[in-house]
């Protein structure tokens, strides 16, 4: 969800003779693609302070999308480079509904009922002028 925190992470090192691994040395270039018009996102912001990690804050990223994010680690010493990808779909959050009638009505089969929800929200931010119509379905004496 646009609402959560994006957190990836690579598992890179050099390898020598005599199996000993090393990480230290690789440099990491983040990118993400937005892969609905093929662009590069502008910018990629993290707020990880190792280099492996990628954590992108909330909100960063648009809901509805799908994106691709990769990373190309390189071996600053010798220049040689690897790249992995990953795509990640930011699904749009559930609206969160907040009802409430506006005052005490009496309920009676056929009528309207005036329920106010002008305390709900969407968790992406997104603000509708919307009107939601709903009726209320049921026997008019198991109320």
């Amino acid at each position: 969800y646009s609402s959560s925190v994006l957190s990836l992470s690579t598992n890179a090192y050099v390898e020598y003779c005599g199996g000993k691994q090393s990480a230290a040395g690789l440099s990491y270039v983040w990118q993400g693609i937005d892969m609905s018009s093929k662009q590069l996102l502008p910018s990629l912001p993290s707020q990880s302070k190792d280099k492996s990690k990628l954590l992108v804050p909330a909100y960063s990223l648009p809901s509805g999308k799908k994106y691709q994010i990769q990373v190309q680690v390189t071996d600053t010493t010798t220049s040689l480079s690897s790249t992995s990808s990953v795509i990640v779909e930011v699904l749009r959050s559930p609206l969160v509904v907040m009802m409430v009638p506006r005052t005490m009505q009496l309920l009676r089969a056929g009528r309207g009922l005036v329920i106010d929800g002008s305390s709900s929200y969407d968790p992406d931010g997104k603000v509708t002028g919307e009107t939601i119509a709903c009726c209320m379905l049921g026997s008019a004496n198991k109320l």
